[in-house]
């Protein structure tokens, strides 16, 4: 219900017909749509492809997935000033690693047309990458 919540604004706002506008979802609903498959019994992608269909047809969705490798996310969680996810509240490295497996499971699932690695490159070479692939899509 949290989940719900948390993205309910963002489905009020992008349901308006745009006239051809271009969303690019930064976590929100794929985040929710994995979070709820986590906890749940219905897949990540059955839980998106529900929440897109509260989104108007003409509006031009794009899904991009930033790969990045376990260490390199935990990683991160070490080095940030906020300890607030999910993951970062687990107590063990074990039990962290096993949600991020989990996680990385039903993003997988997810259909994608915008895949990009991070492979520890800068955030400059992956937005350029992002920004190559979009305009190959739109």
């Amino acid at each position: 219900m949290i989940q719900l919540i948390n993205i309910a604004q963002k489905l009020y706002h992008y349901s308006k017909p745009q006239n051809g506008c271009v969303f690019i979802w930064d976590e929100g609903l794929t985040q929710a749509a994995i979070s709820l498959a986590i906890n749940g019994r219905c897949s990540a992608a059955s839980n998106e492809d529900e929440l897109l269909r509260q989104l108007k047809a003409d509006n031009i969705q794009v899904h991009i997935y930033i790969k990045e490798s376990i260490a390199t996310v935990l990683n991160r969680m070490d080095n940030r000033a906020t300890n607030n996810s999910r993951v970062e509240k687990l107590n063990s490295i074990d039990e962290k690693q096993e949600l991020l497996v989990k996680y990385e499971r039903a993003a997988e699932s997810i259909k994608k047309p915008i895949v990009v690695c991070g492979n520890g490159r800068s955030v400059n070479e992956i937005v350029e990458d992002i920004w190559n692939k979009l305009s190959k899509v739109v």
